[in-house]
């Protein structure tokens, strides 16, 4: 069966990518899954919204920044729980005995697909960066690719601490781009209709 052979597929490159861990990259990776640690780098972006686009469009910005991760978050949950319920690899009897390398505790969630963290980070991420567009001073290419660049190690962080395989981390990054760039089309729409341009 096809379902079997790509699942399969996905546990041999959960397990490579998994493998390239040493004593300080373990360190490093459950510093970038870590949640709290991206709470100051939100604070600056929240002041730069105020700065670069002004309260007008930023306060609708925030918003649709919190009905963003909102609606990754409730998508996760839904294919996670309701649809597929794969077990998540440092569940799966057969990932542990083949080396799955897992840092973080277990949890009282037992399936992953797809994940979370890579679905939130790219939606955040596509979403900011359309939405910061919208000041035409700037191009943000620097802020494309950082914001990008920090979601991709978020979204790698997953595999590296044994929370996710693979394909539960492209598959949340696709989901995540797809959910990011349609909220951030409405609110730039909205915000170039009903709001004065100017800071």
């Amino acid at each position: 069966m096809i379902f079997d052979f790509l699942h399969r597929l996905d546990q041999f490159l959960t397990l490579f990518i998994n493998s390239l861990h040493s004593v300080p990259s373990d360190m490093f990776w459950m510093f970038v899954s870590e949640k709290t640690t991206w709470y100051p780098l939100y604070l600056i972006v929240l002041c730069f919204l105020f700065v670069r686009l002004g309260w007008k469009r930023a306060l609708p910005v925030i918003i649709g920044a919190v009905l963003v991760v909102l609606a990754a978050d409730k998508l996760t949950v839904f294919f996670k729980d309701v649809v597929v319920m794969r077990l998540r690899p440092l569940y799966d009897t057969w990932m542990l005995q083949h080396g799955l390398h897992w840092l973080e505790p277990r949890t009282k969630s037992l399936f992953g697909f797809f994940s979370g963290h890579s679905a939130n980070s790219f939606a955040v991420a596509i979403y900011l960066v359309t939405c910061f567009r919208m000041d035409k001073n700037h191009t943000y290419k620097a802020l494309a690719f950082w914001g990008y660049f920090w979601a991709a190690l978020l979204a790698i962080s997953r595999i590296m601490v044994g929370k996710h395989y693979f394909g539960d981390v492209l598959v949340g990054c696709a989901s995540g781009l797809l959910i990011g760039w349609l909220i951030a089309k409405v609110v730039c729409a909205l915000c170039e209709r009903y709001i004065i341009q100017e800071k």
